[in-house]
């Protein structure tokens, strides 16, 4: 890091170009990373039809319980060099058999559920009996909410689902420098940003970095990111937004 140099004349102070960082923009954008309203995707859990058999339970009827929040179709793409001509550069619905209501349904992505889900919300939002067996529908062997491939690890481990009128919010803080110094592309600058927040969002971030110029930065709620030559630490409220 080279100063620039400071030139007065009379009253007029010019400014050189140094090898010196400047922020030239900053930005942020926001993702929903959980949803709590159901769609077509979400999942009912099944109950027993008093026959041996199993159900979905109707719209209003008290023993129906849906969960997963909103969910995004999972598709299957046909890769050219393991597909036939036809197959190739297609996409379609990836299908699974519901062994309990006997018959063929599509797969979808869930945005509801949170880590490791405790025995209360395992009935009351999913209708789950953690006593039965794999041979239950409500199972928690067969309940998508239970199995970790579901999980959402932005939701709180152990906490409820989302409410229907709650989503889970990131945010990302993007940074660009510019340093319009020419100089070898080996000498990576080392520096340090301090971002404080105003009264209303006091939220006071220390970034310190070495190495690239540009570099997205996560605001994800006490959070420590690494990487080569890049170290930050973000001193955020540890509740993050519901």
């Amino acid at each position: 890091m080279v100063a620039p140099s400071l030139y007065k004349d009379g009253a007029n102070t010019y400014v050189g170009f140094g090898r010196f960082v400047a922020l030239s923009e900053v930005g942020f954008q926001f993702i929903c990373t959980a949803d709590g309203a159901a769609d077509k995707g979400s999942y009912v859990t099944p109950v027993s039809d008093g026959s041996g058999g199993w159900r979905e339970p109707a719209a209003g009827e008290t023993s129906r319980k849906v969960s997963g929040g909103r969910t995004a179709l999972k598709i299957k793409r046909y890769i050219p060099t393991s597909s036939t001509l036809a197959e190739a550069g297609k996409a379609e619905p990836v299908m699974r058999n519901d062994r309990w209501l006997n018959t063929s349904t599509r797969s979808y992505w869930y945005s509801n559920y949170p880590p490791r889900p405790t025995p209360l919300t395992m009935l009351n939002s999913y209708g789950v009996d953690r006593n039965a067996d794999d041979s239950k529908a409500n199972s928690p062997y067969n309940h998508p909410g239970c199995n970790p491939e579901n999980w959402n690890a932005t939701l709180d481990s152990g906490s409820p689902p989302l409410q229907p009128t709650e989503r889970r919010v990131q945010g990302l803080l993007v940074m660009k420098f510019s340093m319009p110094a020419a100089g070898f592309s080996l000498m990576n600058p080392e520096f340090c940003v301090k971002v404080e927040g105003s009264r209303t969002c006091n939220w006071p971030t220390w970034i310190c970095m070495t190495g690239l110029v540009e570099r997205s930065l996560s605001g994800n709620p006490t959070t420590s990111f690494s990487a080569p030559r890049t170290v930050v630490r973000l001193a955020v409220p540890p509740a993050p937004m519901r």
